[in-house]
């Protein structure tokens, strides 16, 4: 029984140390569409860095370019606070869908 219990150990930190290596390689990109909703962009990023468990690897904000100058304001003021995330201005206002592209 002791070398049962023993395997069983090395077993699970073998599958333990697996699953640990396969997390750290996962790497995500998170987009985030932006216009003028400044509210959710606070609950939003807060609920992104108080979840990331290092697997976000940047936070890519996508704003229109008719969205509120508060809405700038703060997509750069996360900008600064955080080096994963960027701030990408659509060119035109094509809506969510190209948002994506």
């Amino acid at each position: 029984m002791v070398a049962t219990l023993t395997q069983q150990t090395g077993v699970q930190d073998r599958v333990a140390a697996h699953r640990e290596s396969r997390l750290q390689q996962i790497h995500l990109s998170v987009v985030v569409t932006v216009f003028t909703e400044t509210l959710s962009i606070h609950e939003t990023m807060a609920a992104l860095l108080a979840n990331d468990r290092g697997y976000i690897h940047e936070i890519l904000l996508v704003i229109s370019p008719r969205a509120s100058e508060e809405s700038f304001a703060i997509c750069r003021g996360y900008a600064r606070q955080d080096p994963r995330v960027r701030v990408l201005v659509q060119k035109n206002n094509p809506g969510i869908g190209w948002a994506y592209h």
